[in-house]
């Protein structure tokens, strides 16, 4: 399921994605909104359906915001075409969050 929510006031297309295990952010995004990039210790091998890629660049909590909810995450850096962001299971299951499809909303219920 996909949304456009703001990230420093930049609308931005996210993907839902319960099919990927990390999340990520478009390193033209993450530019274009002048978030800090840092380099991992090692490099993140990611499955996509035109292979594999390697990352070893992430950003740390970056401002999503949901609703009137501010939520930091830390995503990696990925060439993404068409979605700024992907939201994998990982920061679904950290904020408890369940997607309504009928409804197309996501009810978060995250401890922070």
């Amino acid at each position: 399921m996909t949304g456009t929510f703001l990230i420093q006031n930049q609308p931005t297309v996210i993907l839902f994605d319960f099919g990927a295990t990390h999340s990520f952010i478009s390193t033209r995004f993450a530019a274009k909104c002048g978030l800090n990039f840092y380099h991992t210790k090692g490099s993140y091998m990611i499955t996509t359906p035109g292979g594999k890629i390697a990352s070893n660049q992430i950003t740390r909590r970056v401002p999503i915001k949901l609703g009137s909810k501010y939520i930091l995450t830390d995503l990696i850096l990925l060439g993404l075409e068409g979605i700024d962001i992907i939201l994998g299971t990982n920061w679904m299951t950290q904020h408890k969050a369940v997607l309504v499809i009928f409804e197309r909303t996501i009810v978060i219920n995250s401890p922070t």
